[in-house]
């Protein structure tokens, strides 16, 4: 063991590079920051019609809202038990369906929901169903008391089915292309489940005040002495 330190200092000096290294690094540079995400002017006239139809779907949950409250004012033909029971159920639907329209517009403002095409389908598609049916139930009923009431039932009505057709056809304009830039930029996922891997070997040389990253992590000098030594063989 004691003539092994000599043969390896020797070969340490044999294989290293000249000029000698000044300063070393263990520790791989930082990542760059990635790149923000900038939409192509068609996916930003996209969005924007879709935003449009999204407030004028919250306008007419507003409408059927307000249907609602015509619905329980209007309690003429209810005499008994079995007619007050269809009175307040008609005017629970209008609120219930109501609630449900905006539920579904604000939950397309969520990421999850945005950003992911089969939930943006998903959710487009549920919209389209019951605002086509919306339109339908708002034409007349109880809630059309007079010509008044019955223009504005046909108006809500007829938002409602354009609404849903608008919905039906932007169901597969998500944003998806923006989570995708960002998983294409982010940093790997193996380098972060194992923070324990050697990092890159960087190396500066005072002669030329540049830098050397090695592509492969620097072997303990314990292994050198495994290795035989061609120059103490052949003396």
């Amino acid at each position: 063991q004691a003539r092994q330190k000599p043969e390896v200092w020797f070969q340490l000096l044999c294989t290293a590079s000249w000029p000698f290294p000044v300063m070393a690094s263990e520790e791989a540079p930082p990542p760059a920051a990635a790149a923000a995400y900038e939409a192509s002017p068609m996916q930003t006239r996209i969005r924007t019609v879709r935003v449009l139809f999204q407030v004028l779907g919250i306008a007419v949950s507003i409408l059927v809202g307000v249907q609602a409250g015509v619905s329980f004012s209007n309690h003429d033909h209810v005499h008994n038990f079995w007619q007050g029971c269809r009175w307040a159920a008609e005017g629970c639907t209008y609120i219930v369906v109501a609630v449900c329209c905006i539920i579904l517009e604000l939950a397309v403002l969520l990421s999850r929901v945005r950003l992911h095409l089969r939930k943006f389908i998903v959710n487009r598609l549920v919209a389209a169903c019951v605002y086509i049916w919306l339109g339908g139930f708002a034409m007349g009923g109880r809630v059309a008391v007079n010509e008044s009431w019955e223009i504005f039932g046909h108006v809500a009505g007829i938002l409602a089915w354009v609404v849903g057709c608008a919905n039906l056809i932007m169901s597969c304009c998500s944003d998806r292309a923006e989570r995708l830039h960002g998983e294409s930029h982010s940093v790997p996922a193996v380098a972060k489940s194992n923070p324990g891997a050697p990092a890159e070997h960087t190396v500066a040389y005072g002669n030329s005040g540049g830098t050397a990253a090695a592509s492969e992590p620097m072997e303990p000098p314990g292994d050198t002495e495994t290795r035989p030594n061609p120059f103490v063989e052949s003396l």
